[in-house]
């Protein structure tokens, strides 16, 4: 019984972070948003829901820490939009 409540509280199947180079990548990363991965692997590239966003900037650069969540394993898209 506990273990079936744990899993309907989160029903999220893959979860990541990460950071990233606003500068480099051309633009800013928004939370509650989509996000396309590429590169991860079969099991998870496609869309993502960006959960968190934290803006980090210092003289010259603008970095961002983010936090990403999908409900399943495998992504029902072929190929993770640009």
């Amino acid at each position: 019984m506990m273990g079936l409540a744990e899993a309907a509280r989160s029903s999220d199947a893959v979860f990541g972070s990460g950071t990233l180079d606003v500068l480099r990548y051309g633009c800013v990363l928004k939370a509650r948003g989509l996000v396309g991965v590429r590169g991860a692997g079969t099991a998870f590239d496609g869309l993502h829901y960006v959960s968190k966003v934290t803006h980090n900037t210092k003289r010259g650069e603008y970095k961002q820490a983010f936090e990403l969540k999908r409900n399943g394993l495998i992504s029902t898209l072929p190929v993770a939009p640009v």
